[in-house]
């Protein structure tokens, strides 16, 4: 009976490079001082992304999800979320913006 050894072949050309992991990149961190600016522009994408997903409904399965879930928290107050984070993130803009001449 013959038997064959695993790995007796070398590994083919690049094989070795492409089987390395290379580390995750970290995010560059906002730049000195903009960090409200960076707040306040991810809450009024996220409130914009709920609306489109709760009055709407143009979000799909994950738009049904986001809203199933934020009814269970906030009930009829659903509707309400999305407006208050876009009037967060404008409020958290323009004080960064006074801030900031």
């Amino acid at each position: 009976m013959a038997t064959s050894k695993s790995g007796s072949r070398p590994p083919a050309k690049g094989a070795a490079s492409r089987s390395k992991v290379t580390p995750a990149t970290k995010a560059a961190p906002a730049p000195s001082g903009h960090q409200h600016e960076m707040v306040g522009i991810g809450l009024i994408v996220i409130g914009v992304l709920l609306i489109l997903g709760i009055w709407f409904h143009v979000a799909g399965p994950a738009g049904r999800g986001v809203e199933t879930a934020v009814g269970w928290f906030t009930g009829l107050g659903r509707f309400l979320v999305p407006v208050a984070l876009v009037a967060i993130g404008i409020i958290v803009l323009r004080r960064a913006h006074s801030e900031h001449p």
